[in-house]
């Protein structure tokens, strides 16, 4: 329960101007899909990944949305936490998802670790009430669509009220 509250920390503070001019970008963007696709990409424009496996605090927590955007490079636990602080201030209902990305079997995972979980994305749901998988980490935006690192893994969403297991949808054929 902790590993939740002090990801809203950082996700409630306020935008720094670099993640509000992204928002303002994003707002006036039609459909769900591209909005989020605006914002992803604008992000990776902006911020450099740079994987950092250390903990903070001794836990995988996001750094200050000040640090991150005054650096301009974050980790998977950075980039989710500026991309979900984006998508709230322009209206969507997003959570941190922690997931164990790469060509694992599928698992029901227990506890919050670097060996159950190695990765952190995004669950994102529109007011139509559909549901975008999102790896803000990822250096092509495809809002519509799940990456195969990530399809059919266990995720730990973290959300403030309640932390829910669920599985990530597989790969839809059609559109992969």
């Amino acid at each position: 329960h902790k590993v939740d509250i002090d990801y809203n920390k950082v996700i409630s503070q306020p935008l720094p101007k670099l993640f509000s001019d992204i928002a303002k970008a994003a707002v006036d963007v039609k459909g769900d899909k591209d909005k989020i696709d605006t914002i992803t990409s604008l992000l990776s424009e902006k911020i450099q990944y740079m994987g950092d496996w250390r903990a903070i605090k001794g836990r995988f927590i996001p750094r200050e949305l000040n640090e991150i955007a005054s650096t301009g490079v974050g980790d998977c636990k950075d980039f989710t936490a500026a991309a979900v602080a984006i998508l709230r201030s322009i209206g969507y209902k997003a959570d941190p998802v922690l997931v164990l990305r790469g060509q694992y079997k599928k698992s029901l995972n227990i506890l919050p670790g670097i060996n159950n979980f190695n990765h952190v994305i995004a669950k994102v749901t529109a007011s139509d009430g559909n549901v975008y998988w999102i790896d803000p980490t990822n250096i092509t935006s495809m809002a519509g669509n799940i990456f195969s690192d990530i399809a059919e893994k266990a995720a730990l969403v973290l959300n403030i009220k309640k932390q829910i297991y669920e599985f990530i949808p597989a790969i839809d054929f059609k559109h992969s």
